[in-house]
């Protein structure tokens, strides 16, 4: 279940950006924005919920991967789970966000900015699948990880 998560975070991940630049890349100059503000809130998160390691080298060392996935969701060492589990809600609130945006900017924008992300069904279908699939495998890693910890 974890690697079939994996993949698909990377999946939505990628699609969800994928289709916001391409779809208002010609047509408004902050095309880059969401990417742009997706890389400045995880550094921020890392920085910010980090835990007691403060360097600069080790921070930019863990937001470089985490731009892409939550690599904080599966921590298992005692030691750092209560910062890992701060910092992965940290990124599913940023990975909500991304998800929200991308299906706004779709459903809401004026004809005219939403037209090209329409224009492309194939995109648009397997972008709307990509983030329906990572919340809802999300939700269900979420439910047995509960579990597992009620045992203990």
């Amino acid at each position: 279940a974890m690697f079939v998560f994996r993949i698909t975070e990377v999946w939505f991940r990628t699609n969800a950006h994928v289709a916001f630049m391409a779809s208002f890349y010609l047509k408004v100059w902050w095309w880059w924005a969401l990417l742009a503000v997706d890389v400045v809130y995880t550094c921020l998160a890392v920085t910010r919920y980090g835990g007691p390691e403060r360097s600069m080298r080790l921070t930019l060392l863990c937001c470089a991967p985490s731009i892409f996935v939550d690599v904080f969701y599966f921590v298992e060492s005692p030691y750092r789970r209560q910062a890992a589990r701060r910092l992965s809600l940290a990124l599913y609130v940023r990975n909500a966000f991304v998800g929200l945006v991308v299906l706004l900017s779709v459903l809401v924008a004026p004809p005219h900015l939403a037209a090209s992300f329409r224009a492309h069904p194939r995109l648009s279908r397997v972008t709307f699948l990509s983030i329906l699939l990572y919340f809802i495998l999300r939700l269900f890693l979420d439910r047995v990880s509960n579990n597992d910890d009620d045992m203990y």
